[in-house]
């Protein structure tokens, strides 16, 4: 790699053998993604790993031994949601002694992520990029973010440059200040390979279109054309809230970028030059997502409901809330009939909570509980692999116990306490 005077004197050893040590690691990550140089990044860094089990050993010591040195991030970051355990979440005692055995080092922990510059107490969210937490990186800054949604969130919607970067190489990153220069940073990293046609009848689920995508482009870059017709041209709060559903499903496939026309940024700027000559085409009708569905998993009963994987932003707080409301209302009832929870950042559940105070009471009422804690990282305890979930996102479906429903048909769970028959 090509290093500058000052990187060259960090990697030599004249900064101390904490940084020397960091920039050997990543060096060496760059060399081995094909990087030619270094360039700063720009805005907070974002972490992944919230959290300290007993499966991330190695992870963890690269902390400890940055924590044990004294260095910190050149910017305040933001992390990855807390385990259950560390904000509210009621799951039985069962659930609440799993979570504590497999996370009991999560304090020590925070206390690191603390001294390292975590931005303060409530910036523990996948959706740091909403207006409440403020982790908005800006157009064409280069980041060295790790969350799959995230960065498909700030590469997309935001037009902000990162990969999904290895959880451990975000820290180093945060603390050099520097990111290898590859893929999705560089321009032809961001021409799109595929040219997807949106044909349904109506505006399709987020998370099933996600999920099309996904596996349809195997990491490769999209450009999405007919999504406009459902949710109209340029950013809005609506459009917003479904690419960030979207992208999270597209992510979990490998999908860090995507483009829509006349609603992201660089599609809006480029439009369709932003297709690589070679690019594959696809088309997603009525049909193509049905047949996702109809392959789902036969499901089982579920003993929660689990909304929020990524994060709800405040908006989507407020529609849940009215729709269920609506749905016990319908059905005679006026409590949720299963423990619901939704899932949202710290920041934007005491937005919400301030804001709109009699819809959170309604809430409250109806027995469905907000919660800033990580929905995926209790799936991963286990207790989680003896209790079905019902939930309405495709990240929490692989390997762990999340069983996808469409929004409908969430709704009929939480107000009937049961499957639809």
């Amino acid at each position: 790699m090509k290093l500058t005077p000052e990187e060259h004197s960090i990697l030599d050893g004249q900064q101390g053998e904490p940084l020397q040590a960091l920039m050997e690691l990543l060096v060496q990550y760059g060399e081995d993604c094909g990087a030619e140089q270094l360039v700063p990044i720009e805005g907070q860094p974002h972490l992944e790993n919230s959290s300290c089990s007993s499966q991330d050993q190695t992870f963890n010591h690269i902390f400890k031994q940055a924590s044990a040195a004294g260095l910190q991030s050149l910017e305040p970051f933001t992390v990855n949601p807390r385990p259950p355990g560390f904000g509210t979440f009621k799951a039985g005692l069962a659930g609440r002694l799993s979570a504590a055995l497999t996370y009991r080092q999560q304090t020590p922990f925070e206390n690191q992520l603390k001294a390292m510059g975590l931005k303060d107490d409530n910036a523990f969210t996948c959706a740091c990029y909403l207006p409440e937490t403020g982790n908005i990186p800006q157009r064409g800054a280069p980041l060295a973010w790790s969350e799959i949604s995230a960065v498909a969130f700030a590469n997309s919607v935001l037009g902000a440059r990162s990969n999904r970067t290895p959880a451990g190489i975000d820290l180093l990153c945060a603390i050099l200040g520097k990111v290898p220069l590859f893929g999705l940073l560089t321009e032809t990293g961001r021409q799109a390979s595929w040219k997807v046609g949106i044909a349904t009848s109506r505006l399709p689920d987020p998370q099933v279109l996600g999920s099309a995508i996904g596996l349809k482009t195997n990491g490769q870059v999209p450009y999405i054309v007919g999504l406009d017709a459902h949710l109209g041209p340029g950013r809005s709060l609506r459009a917003d809230d479904y690419l960030k559903d979207m992208g999270a499903a597209t992510a979990s496939s490998g999908v860090m970028l995507y483009h829509v026309e006349n609603i992201t940024p660089e599609a809006v700027e480029k439009r369709q030059d932003i297709l690589n000559k070679s690019h594959q085409t696809y088309l997603v009708d009525d049909n193509e997502l049905q047949n996702i569905l109809d392959n789902l998993p036969a499901p089982k009963q579920p003993k929660m409901v689990f909304i929020g994987c990524p994060h709800l932003s405040i908006h989507q707080i407020a529609d849940w809330t009215t729709r269920i409301e609506e749905t016990l209302k319908t059905a005679g009832k006026s409590k949720a009939g299963l423990p619901t929870y939704l899932f949202a950042g710290p920041d934007v559940i005491a937005a919400f909570q301030q804001n709109a105070p009699a819809a959170h009471q309604r809430l409250m009422a109806m027995s469905v509980q907000l919660s800033p804690t990580c929905p995926l990282l209790y799936l991963e305890t286990p207790t989680a692999s003896r209790r079905a979930i019902a939930t309405n996102a495709r990240k929490l479906c692989g390997g762990t116990a999340g069983q996808f429903f469409q929004d409908d048909t969430l709704l009929h769970i939480i107000a009937a306490g049961r499957l639809p028959r």
